[in-house]
């Protein structure tokens, strides 16, 4: 791909992202949040900071990637300033207040004019891009300003443009990096295979991001008495094609232990949704109110509030983690470091989710297919006590055994900045 192409392509995008505004609200929070980039940063840059660095994420699942090295560098040094831009909505909108960032934008369309503007406004030291984020013109400009440039947390496949003969471009891109911390040998031997030696074989950084959380897991009164010391089992952001596969395991294990169910979506008709599914011995939290004692004879709990999950793993035996059957499995990590066995739907793309393929490798992870897997794999595990603690066991030490990804990269940047 030419730099001409390259570019039309991000003009289009941006145009087509201006006409979407009209109708989409994702669209118009995107075309209305970077009108004020320019703006804060411009507020930014006089306030004349002496260490600042950039930290670029696609959405929020990418911004986790990142936070556990954010919070490290900002305990070591609170001085320095972070600048932390998306490019999502989903993911600006729900961390713009973000305590751990100095400054939270949007990133502008990826054009020349924009790059060198947002880097002489933000005068960063480092640029830190998590994961699969690749723009042309903020990485040369990054290299042409001698900003130091990594890729944290990156996976690359064979199927991507880097390595195909029409790469050149984005073989271009992949030059500007100082250097490369990858998830897997794969990556790096990719990276290697064209000649690339600036890589450290880090892992992924939400392995010590999920033990972190698991360390501060927070106490909720309304579980434990929902709880009343039955086993449990917590589905997380679960999806209606979930639903549609759990519903007769659920109706079918429901007076033998009880389910917290936190739908993905969590707006007022969805929530119904599940609640008219499910039918009776159901309890919302938003609902709970004075009447926590109802909690007691409730079978099924529904999350429609956010923020909770990553606690409400901790309370439970088991976790069904959503998304597998609409080809966008959730973070299974959650699950797994607060030592439970964790179930999941099978896709024939699960395999782009590796935490989820390495966690059924162990055992700790189980891939059902419809209902009637759900139901056998799940009889013979909750008829065997010790096998379920093993399990549970076993997906805890896979998440302390893949930590240490934050670490490397704070002890290369403090030799840098």
């Amino acid at each position: 791909m030419s730099v001409i192409l390259y570019n039309l392509g991000i003009s289009t995008f941006s145009l087509l992202i201006k006409f979407a505004s009209v109708f989409n609200p994702k669209a118009k929070k995107l075309s209305e949040g970077r009108k004020n980039v320019w703006i804060k940063l411009e507020q930014f840059s006089r306030e004349k900071h002496n260490h600042v660095i950039w930290f670029h994420a696609a959405s929020l699942g990418e911004f986790e990637q990142g936070r556990p090295i954010i919070e490290k560098l900002k305990h070591l040094d609170p001085s320095l300033k972070i600048l932390l831009s998306f490019f999502s909505p989903s993911g600006y909108e729900v961390r713009k207040n973000y305590n751990g960032a100095d400054l939270v934008v949007y990133l502008p369309a990826d054009t020349s004019k924009n790059a060198k503007k947002f880097i002489e406004l933000a005068r960063p030291e480092v640029a830190v891009f998590i994961k699969y984020e690749f723009w042309y013109h903020f990485l040369k400009t990054c290299a042409d300003n001698k900003v130091i440039t990594l890729s944290v947390s990156s996976i690359f496949r064979k199927s991507q443009p880097f390595f195909k003969v029409y790469g050149g471009l984005h073989r271009n891109m992949l030059k500007c990096f100082d250097h490369f911390f990858v998830q897997d040998d794969y990556s790096q031997k990719l990276l290697e295979d064209s000649g690339f030696k600036n890589i450290s074989l880090s892992g992924d950084t939400r392995f010590d991001r999920v033990l972190d959380i698991a360390s501060q897991k927070r106490e909720i009164k309304e579980i434990e008495m929902f709880k009343s010391g039955e086993k449990m089992m917590v589905l997380g952001s679960v999806w209606p094609s979930d639903m549609e596969v759990l519903l007769p395991f659920l109706q079918t294990y429901k007076n033998k232990l009880k389910f917290v169910i936190a739908p993905h979506n969590i707006g007022e008709k969805d929530v119904l949704e599940v609640v008219d599914q499910i039918g009776d011995g159901v309890v919302r939290f938003s609902k709970i109110g004075n009447n926590s004692n109802s909690l007691k004879d409730a079978r099924f709990l529904i999350i429609d509030n956010m923020g909770m999950l990553s606690s409400l793993y901790g309370y439970g035996e088991y976790a069904y983690i959503g998304g597998a059957f609409r080809k966008t499995l959730h973070n299974t990590l959650e699950a797994a470091t607060h030592g439970v066995p964790v179930f999941f739907g099978h896709d024939e793309t699960n395999v782009k989710f590796r935490e989820a393929g390495e966690l059924a490798q162990t055992g700790a992870g189980i891939a059902v297919q419809d209902t009637s897997e759900m139901i056998n794999k799940f009889e013979a595990l909750f008829a065997n006590e010790k096998k379920r603690q093993h399990l549970g066991e076993v997906a805890q030490n896979y998440v302390k055994n893949n930590t240490g990804a934050t670490d490397m990269i704070v002890e290369y940047l403090k030799n840098k900045i």
